[in-house]
């Protein structure tokens, strides 16, 4: 159960199809098979995690630009959205607060928690000022 890199998350970045183990999203890992044929997750990585604003970057996801927080190796935002430019997309992350990043959502910009992907207030602004004042 050693650790290597990635983040591995049950169900998100690895599971377990009949008897095998699959990864994905980054995940790597030495998994530990128990007796009676189940699979034990791998261990958290050591330390301390930076904080999320910090740990923000941009990145093509073969559609176009989007925020990838490299803690956990995720989008933020839904999948596949984001930004033509990668000077827009690099000017939302600059602009990231209170651990929310704001991205299109194809209609307007919504607001994400960087940790844990989720929309923080359900609406679409017109532009990335109004997302963030909305925080």
């Amino acid at each position: 159960r050693e650790y290597r890199s990635g983040s591995c998350t049950f169900g998100s970045t690895w599971g377990t199809y009949g008897r095998s183990v699959w990864v994905n999203h980054g995940c790597a890992a030495r998994f530990e098979v128990t007796i009676d044929g189940g699979v034990q997750p791998p261990l958290p990585p050591p330390g301390p995690r930076p904080a999320p604003i910090q740990s923000v970057d941009c990145r093509w996801n073969n559609v176009n630009w989007q925020p990838f927080y490299r803690v956990t190796n995720q989008w933020i935002g839904r999948p596949g959205f984001g930004f033509q430019d990668a000077n827009a997309c690099t000017q939302t992350v600059q602009m990231s607060r209170r651990n929310a990043v704001c991205n299109w959502v194809g209609n307007g910009f919504t607001p994400y928690d960087i940790e844990s992907n989720r929309e923080l207030i359900f609406a679409a602004y017109p532009d990335l000022a109004s997302c963030y004042s909305a925080l």
